[in-house]
């Protein structure tokens, strides 16, 4: 089972505007929500959306079974009171292909009592869902203590005898995709270890290189998501990591 996050964006002569209202809800007025092939009703029609930015809007499902497909509709009332019904299918759930350490509703509640998250606050939620996926990618590159719990799972996490994976890789997630969100790239940052000095103009900036930040040596684009994984690192004082160009 598994919670998931559909999204609709209202263009209006290919621009994103906001609607008068958004709402789950097929065109006879009888689900939001069904599974598709039993056509079990799993959220009724009128069911309410959460606009994340402007004409885009969002809605968390409940619990859905990973095996199963669904099927929902967005009923957009437009400010000119035209109507537009928007169709989207949930497919079978993929970890190898979807899977993040942090779900979009862990890191917004994370984030939720977290400051100077404009980065995340203003991004698109597909861009959100991005930066968590390839967060991810980034933590999974690092050389952790201990086994896989499964030797077939896709990800790192979770380890040895744990089931789930731990608060703290998901907060590292959540911190990476924020980094990434920002504008930080983890290869720039790399390159820039063997940079001793730059200037524009009359202004110069020198860096001391001879102790370099160990987390961009890593890879890891955020100091704060470091701290988080740095207890779960093999050996904290070499860290092995696999690059990919």
């Amino acid at each position: 089972m598994s919670v998931r996050t559909i999204y609709v964006e209202n263009y209006e002569d290919n621009v994103l505007k906001d609607a008068s209202s958004v709402v789950l809800s097929n065109p006879t007025g009888l689900w939001g929500i069904r599974e598709k092939l039993s056509g079990t009703v799993i959220v009724a029609a009128l069911a309410p959306t959460v606009k994340e930015s402007t004409g885009v809007y969002t809605y968390v499902t409940p619990d859905l079974d990973d095996d199963l497909e669904y099927e929902y509709y967005f009923k957009i009332t437009r400010t000119n009171l035209d109507v537009e019904y928007v169709a989207g299918t949930i497919p079978v759930f993929t970890p190898a292909i979807s899977a993040s350490y942090a779900t979009l509703l862990e890191a917004q509640a994370y984030f939720d009592s977290r400051l100077n998250t404009d980065a995340w606050d203003d991004s698109l939620v597909t861009d959100k869902s991005k930066a968590l996926m390839n967060a991810t990618k980034i933590i999974d590159r690092l050389n952790f203590k201990g086994v896989k719990t499964d030797a077939s799972q896709a990800l790192q996490f979770p380890r040895d005898n744990d089931t789930v994976v731990p608060d703290d890789i998901k907060f590292a997630c959540a911190e990476v995709a924020l980094a990434l969100l920002d504008g930080v790239d983890p290869e720039l940052e790399f390159e820039n270890l063997n940079m001793v000095s730059q200037g524009y103009a009359n202004v110069r900036s020198t860096y001391d290189r001879s102790l370099p930040s160990e987390h961009i040596a890593a890879g890891i684009p955020s100091v704060s998501a470091w701290r988080y994984l740095k207890p779960y690192l093999r050996d904290v004082n070499t860290v092995d990591v696999s690059r990919v160009s």
